[in-house]
């Protein structure tokens, strides 16, 4: 699927299988998707991403998958805002070791299984005006946000990816409730969180991540 333009582009209860290059495919548009499953992209034509947004202003993931795919489960390049969220209950691990178990938590948003890496927040936008977007989602209307980060995450199971679980290239994150575990080697890499430069190489202001006590980082390679 392709959107270009501008405007908004609102997804639900969707479910885009075995696409080649690119599952979701947004230019310019802001983006919001609920209840959507993105699985088995391949890298034919194109890195093989779930889901891939450039230029947008807002991108909103809740409590869908991203699962399987042959690149990154989601990349965003100069986004303002990403926000991916669900419901889900805090992980809960008896011992170190159970993060690498898939069955141990099932929350309704789940990035997993990808090839390149779960989640990508690439030389992030700061917005104009950060109060106009203390509540950017559509999907729960009352849940506000912290302009100064450009990922929010929360309920949210990143699990088993290639390279990496979240890059963030550039970008400030908070992270609640989510686990972020099992990544596996690609070439030299198998982080579980990545904190890099953004691409031009040039680091403007400091970068912030921010993780609360529900969350797990954990068993990974």
């Amino acid at each position: 699927l392709l959107a270009t333009g501008t405007g908004t582009v609102v997804l639900a209860d969707l479910t885009v299988s075995d696409a080649s290059g690119i599952g979701l495919h947004v230019l310019g548009p802001d983006l919001h998707v609920g209840h959507v499953v993105v699985q088995g992209t391949t890298a034919e034509g194109g890195p093989g991403h779930g889901i891939e947004v450039q230029g947008s202003t807002l991108v909103e993931v809740y409590e869908s998958r991203l699962v399987q795919n042959a690149g990154a489960g989601l990349v965003a390049f100069g986004a303002q805002i990403v926000l991916m969220h669900g419901a889900g209950t805090p992980p809960t691990v008896a011992v170190p070791g159970d993060l690498g178990d898939e069955t141990y938590w099932d929350p309704p948003l789940a990035i997993g299984s990808n090839g390149q890496g779960g989640v990508s927040i690439v030389d992030p936008t700061p917005p104009d005006d950060p109060l106009s977007i203390v509540y950017p989602s559509i999907f729960d209307p009352d849940l506000p946000v912290d302009p100064d980060y450009a990922l929010h995450m929360s309920g949210a199971d990143v699990f088993g990816n290639g390279q990496y679980g979240v890059g963030l290239y550039g970008a400030s994150a908070s992270m609640v409730r989510t686990a972020i575990r099992g990544c596996t080697l690609v070439g030299p890499f198998g982080d579980g969180l990545v904190v890099a430069p953004p691409s031009t190489g040039e680091i403007a202001g400091q970068v912030a991540v921010s993780v609360d006590e529900d969350s797990v980082i954990g068993a990974n390679t």
